[in-house]
């Protein structure tokens, strides 16, 4: 479902140009989630790293955390300092 393709989607950018997005994708929903507060040195692959989210090799796992997040984290463009708490779907 990651990366089913739609029709392309045109928008106009910031500069005025017209852009095609080719393909499209629908964020997954997660029903089990475990609300974490972080630190202002916290970084996704950390977090999704640890024994009790993710595991030892849980550093592929972070984008779950990202698309779970995509808003909170795109209105502070990223900044984790911003940011107090992270829902991390399970």
């Amino acid at each position: 479902m990651r990366y089913i393709p739609v029709d392309n989607v045109t928008f106009t950018n910031a500069q005025g140009k017209n852009v095609d997005i080719k393909t499209m994708r629908e964020y997954p929903t997660y029903e089990t989630m475990v609300v974490l507060k972080i630190n202002s040195n916290a970084k996704l692959d950390e977090i999704a790293s640890r024994k009790s989210i993710y595991g030892v090799e849980g550093e592929g796992e972070s984008y779950k955390i990202f698309d779970h997040n995509r808003v909170r984290l795109m209105e502070v463009w990223c900044e984790m300092d911003k940011i107090k708490k992270l829902d991390i779907p399970l």
